[in-house]
């Protein structure tokens, strides 16, 4: 839960983020955050993170976000909105029904650092 907390702030504190909310009820069942964004791919809004409540999934709440941040892409005049998820899965399958496809242009590499590593940082 603080690794989330510790990512809302670090999203939200960016000047130029699209930041929504999904409520039902009054309470927020979800969100997503986007920014501008330019990579090997082109420019447009980058999807950092988008979360639905698991009670709240598979209602339209993710699809009603997303819809949103392709209107403000749009709106702003970026041709393109991208996002990095799972290649398999329930999410790739979402994400496909929703239009979006497999960039051959982009891969995502990480790499684990020891525990003496980040404690010096």
């Amino acid at each position: 839960m603080e690794n989330a907390r510790r990512r809302l702030v670090e999203l939200s504190s960016a000047s130029d983020a699209i930041t929504l909310g999904a409520f039902y009820q009054g309470q927020l069942v979800g969100f997503v955050f986007a920014s501008p964004h330019t990579s090997a791919i082109g420019t447009g809004l980058y999807v950092a993170e988008i979360a639905i409540s698991p009670s709240y999934q598979r209602m339209g709440f993710g699809t009603a976000l997303l819809s949103h941040v392709e209107h403000t892409a749009i709106q702003l005049g970026y041709p393109q909105v991208w996002l990095v998820s799972r290649q398999i899965g329930g999410v790739a399958d979402y994400y496909k029904t929703n239009g979006y496809s497999r960039s051959n242009a982009l891969c995502v590499y990480s790499k684990m650092l020891g525990a003496t590593v980040l404690q010096n940082t």
